[in-house]
């Protein structure tokens, strides 16, 4: 070594005399499983002559584990190696971030998936919900508080107490005692208190409040719903003070989303408990699980969307793993969504059909070749084609897809060995089939006829209980607005058969023109960073993790947006720019102005140019909303959990549009 700078004791515990006097070998601190590979990777960038850059990890002189970056360059003589010049960066603390921030997200979507959410049970959720934020927050007390019905206290729904995991309740604070606290919780959104004694709406605790439970630090999240202050989710510190960062303040704020949703939820429940009880009772079912799909997929969003985010940035094997761990179970969770939502459109009648000419093999090995992708079991899914089928028929290739995959997972759930066999072909000249058949352990016979009802999952398939119980009961229905049939056969033991029979409506080959194909695979096949750096954005989102999320994502595709917290503020950017946006990203629901309001205000400004685009960003799933959009004066609709994939399509769109006004469906 020749020359190192004093940054090296910092990192490594060891001087700089240790390096030069001494000559400690920089080798030998790092972790003997990363020495062989990092010394490869230098001789090969240096054998070409080239700059190298490497992660590893080191061993300092305590005996800590650092993760580090080094970048380095060759000096040459004549040719010749003569020295190295470098710098090494400490990774270790955005290492224990990220690691954080995937504990808040694994946290967030564990109570988002919790039957608790859905259900509307506010107790077993919070104390969930108190239990495991104590932990990711790193506080000493979690509490839940709901104002009464007078609107002037708040009670005390449960108190969790980390050192001695307990759960308490039947306190109340009244307004009367403490009008400041009240003030800024009624106002605000966060109260991030670093210490009690020192903040105007906490002083009030001090006298009887502080000495009693022994509090110092306290961060406050308000609970809203409908654009109302219903109460209040309490993280507290005790015996010494806390400096909150920014992301404890947005997951804080994110589960007190959570809680409010729960707290719709709930209020749906019981409202829809009294539809089912003086009306049909299938009917108030359906609208009741929409609402409850709609309130998921806001927090959804912050959770699908970060862990895209996430995919972007440097990953060990570990995180890699943990992050797949949890797109997979948000995938689960986003299916469940989807399940409810066609459920429910096909019960009201609205759910509709949309024919074209579809190649049958390729749509059947497409979605053959999908599932031995993503399915861990040593199952083969054996494609069998009978004779007699047209090349292509007149179908809804998307809802055929649908009930195809659904059977054959539904297969794959219940077979652990053995094979899968999907068989297609004709009947006659106006009838086609297609069967699923498993090794499975099959079902009794008396239960067949429970396997198409809503809701309904056999008992005799053994414990495996994932899912809502209306896979199939979709794909009757939709089968049944084919005008087609669906049967099932089975022998407990020896597997399991679905047969689908459609009526044939052969269609000519349909032909794709060059510059389609070329669009189809730029949008949707190409894995290069979409670039618009003269796009001018302005999003428009209350939810403050859905913003970072959507800022994150429009910063993978070039674009640096200008960013609000409501339709109000929109209109306000828009007119303080005198309209330069090229497209507007607008949620739906916001306080203060909702987003179909803002829209409206902004389509009536004179200077609002022509090509001003504007995209609906909604947890709003039904066509109706969908409509409501495009009356308000917005061009497209996008769907959260908002996929990077999607966003990229909607700019690659826009930078084809000529400078015009009309919407796009």
């Amino acid at each position: 070594m020749i020359e190192v700078t004093d940054g090296i004791k910092n990192l490594t515990g060891y001087s700089v005399a240790d390096f030069i006097q001494d000559q400690l070998p920089l080798n030998n601190l790092i972790h003997p499983d990363d020495q062989q590979p990092c010394w490869n990777e230098i001789q090969t960038k240096l054998s070409q002559k080239a700059e190298y850059d490497i992660e590893y990890r080191i061993i300092n002189k305590s005996g800590e584990t650092h993760y580090v970056w080094e970048h380095g360059v060759g000096v040459y003589d004549n040719g010749q190696l003569t020295e190295l010049v470098g710098f090494i960066s400490d990774l270790t603390p955005k290492t224990k971030q990220l690691e954080k921030t995937k504990q808040h997200q694994q946290l967030l979507l564990s109570l988002a998936s919790s039957k608790h959410l859905a259900l509307g049970e506010l107790i077993p959720f919070n104390q969930l919900l108190a239990e495991q934020s104590a932990l990711t927050l790193n506080v000493d007390r979690v509490s839940l508080w709901l104002f009464n019905q007078q609107q002037d206290a708040i009670d005390l729904i449960n108190l969790y107490e980390k050192s001695s995991r307990s759960h308490s309740s039947n306190i109340s604070l009244a307004e009367a005692d403490y009008p400041e606290y009240f003030k800024a919780v009624r106002v605000g959104r966060a109260m991030d208190i670093s210490d009690i004694t020192e903040d105007q709406r906490t002083q009030e605790f001090i006298p009887a409040y502080a000495p009693k439970t022994g509090v110092t630090a306290m961060l406050d999240v308000s609970i809203r719903l409908a654009g109302e202050v219903i109460g209040v989710i309490c993280y507290e510190m005790v015996g010494h003070a806390r400096r909150w960062a920014i992301e404890d303040i947005a997951h804080a704020s994110e589960l007190a989303d959570l809680t409010a949703q729960l707290i719709a939820n709930k209020k749906h429940i019981e409202v829809e408990s009294k539809i089912i009880e003086a009306n049909a009772a299938s009917k108030a079912k359906s609208q009741l699980l929409a609402t409850i799909s709609h309130e998921i997929r806001t927090p959804m969003n912050g959770v699908l969307g970060m862990v895209e985010l996430l995919y972007a940035t440097p990953l060990t094997p570990q995180q890699q793993s943990y992050l797949d761990t949890i797109r997979d179970s948000g995938g689960l969770l986003l299916t469940i969504i989807n399940d409810v939502l066609d459920y429910s459109k096909l019960n009201a009648g609205k759910l509709q059909l949309i024919t074209s000419p579809t190649a049958i093999h390729e749509l059947f090995s497409s979605v053959i070749w999908l599932l031995q992708q993503t399915h861990h079991k040593k199952i083969e899914i054996i494609l069998k084609k009978e004779q007699g089928l047209p090349e292509h028929l007149m179908l809804d290739n998307h809802r055929l897809k649908q009930v195809l995959m659904n059977l054959i997972a539904n297969a794959l759930k219940f077979t652990e060995q053995g094979s899968i066999t999907v068989s297609y072909g004709a009947l006659d000249q106006q009838q086609w089939f297609f069967s699923v058949t498993d090794t499975g352990i099959g079902i009794d016979p008396k239960t067949i006829p429970l396997l198409f009802e809503p809701f309904e999952q056999t008992l005799s398939r053994g414990n495996i209980t994932e899912g809502t119980g209306l896979g199939l009961p979709i794909c009757k229905n939709i089968v049944d607005l084919m005008q087609g049939s669906i049967k099932a056969s089975s022998a407990l033991g020896k597997g399991t058969k679905v047969l689908v029979t459609l009526p044939m409506h052969p269609a000519p080959q349909p032909s794709i023109p060059a510059d389609n194909k070329g669009i189809l695979s730029t949008s949707l096949h190409s894995n290069q960073q979409h670039n618009a750096p003269l796009l001018n954005v302005l999003v428009a989102e209350d939810n403050p993790t859905n913003r970072l999320v959507i800022q994150g994502l429009l910063t993978q595709c070039g674009i640096s947006p200008d960013l609000c917290a409501n339709g109000l503020e929109a209109l306000e950017k828009f007119q303080h720019n005198k309209g330069r946006y090229d497209l507007i990203l607008m949620d739906c629901d916001m306080p203060v102005m909702d987003g179909f309001t803002a829209s409206r205000k902004i389509r009536q400004l004179s200077y609002a140019s022509s090509h001003l685009q504007i995209a609906a960003l909604t947890a709003h799933a039904l066509s109706e909303f969908r409509q409501q959009a495009y009356e308000a004066g917005m061009n497209h609709y996008l769907t959260k959990p908002l996929k990077l994939s999607d966003l990229k399509n909607l700019l690659l769109n826009l930078e084809r549009l000529p400078k015009a006004t009309s919407p796009i469906a």
